[in-house]
């Protein structure tokens, strides 16, 4: 079926979505080069916002090891390079105490000390109050997730920690 038989709104449609293109027959090589290019233009990213991150230092809280290491990944390949890592609230005030970090990531559920409990003291009781905080978490309780963001935390996100939505909250926070 050509372009031509397509009715107009699936046309429209097409030309809307990105990521889509339409490639008429018959196409060499150089048409279809063009139509890749022009499909994935949009999806490309102009990273140069995230450019000056390198040097910051990261605090990665969670009670999971493969969460630590799933957002060290991630927040790797958007351009950090500094980490420490803590299992709980309580090793990540002993760790605030002794380095000066640009961002915490925190998971809300955790024994001894929880993302909530961590992130008042971070707000009332350490001298960097001002740090940034993303909470990544399963938790799901409206109720729970309302006092974490009174409290100050600077976003949230669940635990999938995906990069397209991580470095849309990087960007806000370092740019």
């Amino acid at each position: 079926m050509s372009s031509n038989e397509l009715p107009d709104e699936v046309i429209s449609y097409i030309h809307k979505t990105p990521g889509m293109q339409p490639i008429r027959k018959p196409f060499d090589s150089e048409n279809l080069h063009a139509a890749i290019d022009t499909a994935f233009k949009d999806n490309r990213r102009d990273d140069s916002q995230l450019s000056n991150l390198a040097g910051l230092q990261v605090l990665i809280v969670d009670d999971s090891r493969v969460a630590r290491r799933h957002m060290q990944s991630i927040l790797t390949r958007l351009g950090f390079a500094h980490f420490a890592m803590a299992g709980d609230g309580i090793e990540a005030v002993e760790q605030l105490k002794q380095t000066r970090f640009d961002l915490v990531v925190t998971d809300y559920n955790m024994p001894n000390m929880n993302g909530h409990e961590l992130i008042v003291h971070v707000r009332q009781q350490s001298s960097r109050s001002d740090i940034p905080i993303i909470m990544c978490t399963t938790e799901f309780d409206p109720g729970k997730l309302a006092e974490v963001y009174q409290l100050g935390v600077s976003a949230i996100c669940n635990k999938s920690f995906e990069i397209e939505l991580v470095r849309n909250i990087v960007i806000r926070l370092f740019h």
